[in-house]
């Protein structure tokens, strides 16, 4: 298997309405210049930690505001009421709450980091019934 080849994950069998997690992990997390959330293709979140200083400090001048700086939501995730945590601890999930039919799709996290851009991808699947399923693919 080459670097095209993906491995499928199970799928994991969700009920109706539930929250869907999706978590960004990758070992180079602590370089990671910037995160990007997509489904279908379309941008739903961009986020930018901030780097910080030689000190290890970061300063905000007083009107500016961390979630505004560092976060772009598109109207898109507004429109399916997506959120997305910027915790680091958290590895920077985008959350899907009352997940439903709408929701359907395939989700991607892009992270760019100090060594190059690294992928995870989802496959959320409504079916007809109460049940729901994701998959996760590994590249």
């Amino acid at each position: 298997c080459n670097s095209v080849c993906e491995t499928i994950k199970p799928g994991i069998t969700l009920t109706a309405g539930s929250t869907v997690t999706l978590h960004c992990s990758n070992n180079t997390i602590g370089d990671l210049l910037q995160l990007t959330w997509r489904r279908d293709g379309t941008l739903l979140f961009r986020f930018r930690p901030q780097k910080a200083s030689n000190s290890g400090s970061v300063t905000l001048s007083s009107n500016q505001k961390t979630s505004d700086s560092r976060i772009i939501r598109s109207h898109a995730a507004a429109t399916l009421n997506l959120t997305m945590s910027t915790l680091e601890s958290q590895l920077y999930p985008l959350i899907i709450e009352r997940a439903q039919k709408s929701h359907t799709g395939n989700y991607t996290c892009e992270m760019t980091t100090d060594f190059g851009l690294f992928e995870q991808k989802w496959e959320y699947l409504h079916s007809n019934g109460s049940e729901h399923k994701l998959i996760k693919y590994y590249k």
